[in-house]
């Protein structure tokens, strides 16, 4: 869950498109973001990077994401007293962004949320999108915003957004199983194996970093980055949660391809991301909280124009120390046949 303050005018017409402002993406950030949230070899190394499927280094797509949401915030803090974003329905990655590439960040309104839970709090959709210089799409969101009355209370909106998460969330639809090893070639994965992934601290100084590495792409450097002590107590980012879920994914996978490569067994390869969909922030994850992170298979799709890749539907959540669900989603991504 993403929450926002802002002031100014009310009206958001639907199908309105706003331009959002250049999108820099340099080496450096794709790395330093890489290394941190996405250390895979097409993030974070040329060389290596010409060897994956991309062929040749590439920005992660959270941190694009993140990116692009920041550009959204920046625009509504200027137009509405208060904004949460409690949900995001589908997130595709059309194309992918590589450094030097000129980009530019745009979005638009659409319907009223169809969440039925939010009240009074003026649930709208929206989309936003990343375009290259031909106006084609590189990355494309749609997603619900509340924009309720000017003196609605901020407790009052958490709630709100609260609700309209939890109402929206997709629940997983096999049962799941927690297994041992699970680092399988497409045909191997069994639908419900669930992985423990580990937890993540997000600590003050983490979230403070996270924000500087955001703020960097955006265009916007030159704004003070928050300091770890100014953080204390504040809500962490949701694009924050979800990309420490990728890190652990990232680790957890590493973990089992070495064990694999030192029993002298063959390691089926991880592809690209292709989006996510289904994705609920259902509850605020504050500085200083630990959050537990699984995955599980929820559904497998053969690609009818390859032989060598499946596309796998895995389920996604992270639980806090009450054992609340704090984010829900569901990302695509190829995994390798072993036929391949």
């Amino acid at each position: 869950m993403i929450m926002l303050a802002g002031h100014g005018r009310m009206d958001h017409p639907t199908g309105e498109f706003i331009d959002l402002g250049r999108i820099q993406v340099t080496a450096e950030a794709v790395k330093e973001f890489a290394a941190a949230y996405d250390p895979q070899p097409q993030h974070i190394d040329e060389r290596a990077a010409a060897q994956t499927l991309l062929g040749g280094l590439v920005a992660s797509g959270w941190q694009m994401c993140a990116v692009l949401m920041r550009q959204v915030e920046r625009q509504l803090e200027s137009m509405f007293p208060q904004i949460g974003v409690p949900s995001i329905d589908e997130i595709r990655w059309l194309k992918p962004v590589r450094p030097g590439d000129a980009l530019d960040a745009r979005f638009g309104w659409r319907s009223r949320c169809s969440c039925r839970a939010c009240g009074d709090a003026g649930g709208r959709a929206i989309v936003a999108e990343v375009v290259d210089r031909t106006g084609d799409p590189i990355l494309r969101m749609n997603g619900n915003v509340l924009l309720p009355p000017r003196e609605a209370s901020p407790a009052g909106v958490w709630q709100s957004a609260i609700r309209c998460a939890e109402h929206v969330r997709r629940r997983p639809r096999v049962p799941r199983r927690r297994g041992g090893h699970l680092v399988r070639y497409f045909e191997e994965v069994e639908l419900g194996d669930e992985i423990e992934l580990g937890s993540f601290d997000f600590t003050p100084t983490a979230m403070a970093s996270y924000s500087r590495m955001i703020q960097s792409v955006c265009g916007d450097s030159n704004s003070p980055s928050p300091s770890p002590a100014t953080l204390r107590g504040h809500v962490v980012s949701g694009w924050h949660v979800v990309s420490a879920w990728m890190r652990k994914v990232i680790d957890y996978y590493q973990a089992e391809a070495d064990w694999l490569a030192k029993h002298s067994r063959p390691v089926p390869l991880l592809g690209p991301a292709a989006g996510a969909r289904s994705l609920s922030w259902c509850k605020p994850v504050r500085a200083g909280e630990t959050i537990a992170f699984s995955s599980w298979a929820e559904h497998k799709i053969e690609i009818g124009t390859s032989s060598d890749w499946g596309l796998l539907v895995a389920g996604a959540e992270g639980v806090n120390q009450d054992g609340e669900i704090v984010v829900s989603f569901y990302p695509l991504f190829l995994l390798q046949k072993k036929t391949a």
